[in-house]
Parts: C-alpha cells; sequence; structure tokens
C-alpha cells in the first residue's frame, strides 16, 4: 500500500498542476509578507502614534 502511495505522490509532484500551483504560492507570499507588516506598523498600540495618524498627521501629500 505505501509503494502505491509513494508512486502517486511521486507523479503528482512532477504534475505541471503541481509545478503552477508551488510558483504561484512562492509569487504571493512577498505580498502577503508586505500586507502583514503594514497592518503591523498601521494599527502599532502607542497612543501618542495612533493620534498622530487620526490627526492627519499620516496622510501623504502630494
Amino acid at each position: 500500500m505505501k509503494e502505491v502511495l509513494k508512486r502517486g505522490m511521486l507523479k503528482f509532484e512532477n504534475s505541471f498542476f503541481s509545478h503552477v500551483v508551488r510558483c504561484a504560492l512562492g509569487m504571493i507570499i512577498p505580498l502577503v509578507l508586505t500586507a502583514g507588516i503594514s497592518c503591523a506598523v498601521r494599527d502599532f498600540p502607542v497612543a501618542p502614534y495612533q493620534m498622530f495618524l487620526t490627526q492627519g498627521g499620516g496622510e501623504m501629500v502630494l
């Protein structure tokens, strides 16, 4: 039974679909990390920093 599972997993691992999924997940990781870091900076739990953001100090002026 183990050999049948090993052959099936090896066949799936070398398939085109498996390759596409691995590459797509690899490309999404930087976006997820960037979003997580930006949320952590935005919600930093320090009262003066939060007041700075709510009073318009966090807005970009072009």
